[in-house]
């Protein structure tokens, strides 16, 4: 029996994918055969994707951050690309460069791009433009 084509690019896959969790996803990846893999991932990256996919990632955590510790990264990088700065706890600051380490800096420029942090004590930075 001659192999389907599930799916004929990254777009068709992802109205079905985008829903599912990242568990689910992988499932439904790897029930494919290797050259559907290839096509998908080829597709994937000739289309543009990968820059949507990772600023979707990216703006989640953004507001994830948001509501967890109370930085507010996009208010912050405003006022800063304004010329004023911001005071931020050393901890915090860390967690966020943390967090966004694993990404590539043309994804994360938007967003950390031209922040310069200063120490103000052992606890507290101030974000400043760079």
């Amino acid at each position: 029996m001659k192999n389907k084509i599930v799916f004929k690019n990254f777009e068709e896959y992802w109205y079905y994918a985008k829903i599912l969790s990242t568990e689910q996803r992988d499932i439904l990846l790897s029930s494919l055969t290797t050259n559907q893999r290839k096509k998908l991932m080829l597709s994937y990256k000739n289309g543009g994707w990968e820059d949507l996919v990772v600023r979707n990632e990216i703006d989640r955590i953004i507001d994830q951050i948001k509501n967890d510790i109370g930085v507010d990264l996009m208010g912050n990088k405003c006022k800063i690309v304004a010329g004023k700065s911001v005071c931020v706890r050393k901890s915090q600051w860390n967690y966020v460069q943390d967090i966004f380490k694993k990404y590539k800096r043309q994804h994360t420029d938007y967003i950390l791009g031209g922040i310069k942090s200063e120490k103000l004590d052992d606890k507290m930075l101030l974000l400043v433009k760079g």
